[in-house]
């Protein structure tokens, strides 16, 4: 046998590559064009309508896609964004580039419809041609290669379904879109029948990749209350596909259904004796590691997701207050120096803002968020009209406000009982007291902010579940829990690590870890990365060309791609 598998296949030096690279093909567009050429490969490809040139929510341009392809990485690292002014190519080279340093004598071919591309990314390859937006010139150039020469890897660069994409709309109810995809996969035909007409192809061994740098030119903005994901946006929404006529075909579709909250968190038991020696809680190591101004504004948001069946009074949630909840009487008010706590009362939450002196400045009443369900909370601290308030919104919808007045965003005691924490609040005015107790309480993705995010931006990002590298407000981050980043060391504290960049971590004390994997009617969560990296991306085209033709990536070359393994119609998998 010739295959891949088979240790005695003498004809390996055979392996040859097309690659043809399709500027805006909006993968699941394509999937209802059905051009005939494509439509016949998938079954004998591994391949994906529901492929993405990234998973983060940036704008692609075709730079971006092309950079992506052609190194293996993504934009982090090869620096390509709307044009190349930024790149980092001499760290993470062009696939031609690297494929020229391992083995000199390999025969590259490039065909491009654009110069850019072939300065940038292709100059590298012993045969180069260039015709600008002129797909038909492009066509007819590499049928000639393919026929007459013997390259080990063929480029081929189409554009005109883009330019037809930006003239028209990316839709394949488009006649223009629609003509221009036909079109191009009539060419994607015929160079494959040249190929398979070529007099030594028995003895070859080709991997045919179509793949599209980029989908339209419009970005994907969510509606209110839902998330933003690479597969349903159009621009990162691409088309790949690995042929051969041996290939078993393996399709990669996204993810369906309901796209669950998952990730872990301590467990908290709130509430419970008010001196246990076992508090379930996330604290700063110190008073100024989280410590509030008097003055200016500032966001604390946090998701919680309380059992249903839990409804004890008063267990504290988060706050920097060494008291609960209720106005404590004069004999214990010394010891309290200010600060706030936000507590459960009953079904409802609740939060209490105490004066230097001890004495309560503002109760402010929340709403039900005892359901079972995940609740995000938005406690936000600003000035109106010269009046400094705290206003409570949950799930992005505003239920109350109190005046500040003199109360303290942190105490003014010194003892540990003052610091900023997240889970059980001791009660230094009842210390040998009991609430009730509420267990397995869920505590996530909590966020300080040294700015009162605006109503609008909580409305709409409130479900998400993630916060974006891009996101508008990162700037303004002083801290970042999202509650899954955990370092536990054999002799040392066990921390709850803070994600900012800004090192406020928190030392975890006593609650367990616990993965959970919920849906519920107030988060819209988007897939994960490794939910990304597992389908078809941009960045593994490189990887499966360098091991098709017999390199092996170098882990030095730090490559985000993967490789695909196809199963053969004529070999026992």
């Amino acid at each position: 046998m010739s295959s891949p598998e088979n240790t005695s296949n003498t004809s390996s030096s055979g392996k040859k590559v097309l690659l043809v690279m399709m500027d805006g093909v909006v993968g699941t567009e394509l999937k209802q064009v059905a051009p005939t050429n494509i439509s016949a490969y998938a079954g004998s490809a591994v391949f994906s309508y529901d492929a993405v040139n990234s998973y983060r929510n940036d704008s692609t341009a075709n730079p971006y896609g092309w950079a992506s392809v052609l190194t293996g990485v993504e934009a982090s690292k090869h620096g390509v964004l709307n044009n190349f002014t930024t790149s980092n190519l001499t760290v993470y080279p062009s696939m031609v580039k690297r494929i020229r340093s391992l083995n000199p004598s390999a025969k590259l071919s490039a065909i491009a419809t654009n110069q850019v591309l072939m300065d940038n990314l292709l100059s590298d390859a012993d045969q180069k041609f260039t015709f600008p937006s002129n797909d038909m010139d492009a066509f007819t150039k590499a049928q000639e290669v393919l026929k007459n020469d013997n390259p080990d890897m063929t480029i081929v660069h189409f554009s005109a379904i883009d330019s037809a994409g930006t003239a028209s709309s990316y839709s394949a109810a488009v006649n223009a879109y629609k003509n221009a995809i036909v079109r191009t996969d009539q060419y994607i035909g015929q160079l494959v029948n040249t190929i398979q007409s070529r007099s030594n192809y028995q003895n070859e061994e080709w991997l045919i990749v179509l793949v599209s740098n980029k989908g339209s030119n419009q970005r994907l903005i969510p509606a209110p209350g839902t998330a933003w994901n690479a597969f349903d946006d159009k621009m990162h929404n691409t088309f790949i596909m690995f042929y051969n006529p041996r290939f078993i075909p393996t399709q990669y579709n996204k993810p369906s259904g309901v796209v669950p909250y998952s990730g872990s968190s301590p467990l908290y038991t709130l509430g419970g004796a008010v001196n246990t020696a076992t508090p379930t809680r996330a604290m700063a190591p110190d008073l100024n590691t989280v410590r509030f101004q008097q003055s200016g504004d500032y966001t604390i948001q946090f998701k919680i997701n309380n059992p249903s069946n839990q409804t004890a009074v008063a267990p504290g949630i988060l706050g920097t207050s060494m008291y609960r909840w209720g106005n404590p009487n004069s004999a214990v008010r010394d010891n309290i120096g200010g600060g706030f706590v936000v507590y459960f009362e009953g079904n409802f939450y609740a939060l209490n803002l105490f004066r230097a002196d001890g004495s309560r400045q503002a109760y402010i009443p929340g709403n039900n968020i005892t359901d079972g369900a995940w609740h995000t909370i938005h406690i936000v601290f600003r000035s109106d009209a010269g009046t400094r308030y705290v206003y409570l919104y949950t799930d992005g919808k505003y239920v109350n406000r109190g005046a500040i007045g003199d109360g303290l965003l942190s105490s003014t005691n010194t003892s540990a009982k003052a610091r900023f924490k997240i889970g059980f609040i001791e009660d230094v005015a009842n210390p040998t007291s009991s609430t009730g107790t509420r267990t397995g309480v869920k505590i996530t993705d909590v966020r300080i902010y040294n700015t009162a995010l605006p109503e609008t931006y909580m409305a709409q990002n409130y479900c998400k579940t993630y916060l974006s590298d891009g996101d508008a407000f990162n700037n303004q981050l002083l801290a970042y829990w999202p509650s899954d980043n955990v370092s536990v060391s054999e002799s040392g504290p066990t921390y709850l690590r803070d994600r900012s960049g800004n090192g406020r971590d928190l030392v975890l004390e006593n609650a367990p870890l616990a993965n959970f994997s919920e849906t519920s009617p107030n988060l819209c969560p988007t897939y994960t990365d490794f939910t990304y990296r597992s389908l078809m991306t941009s960045v593994d085209v490189s990887y499966q060309i360098y091991t098709w033709l017999g390199f092996s990536p170098n882990t030095k070359w730090a490559l985000d791609g993967k490789v695909y393994l196809p199963k053969y119609i004529d070999v026992s998998n």
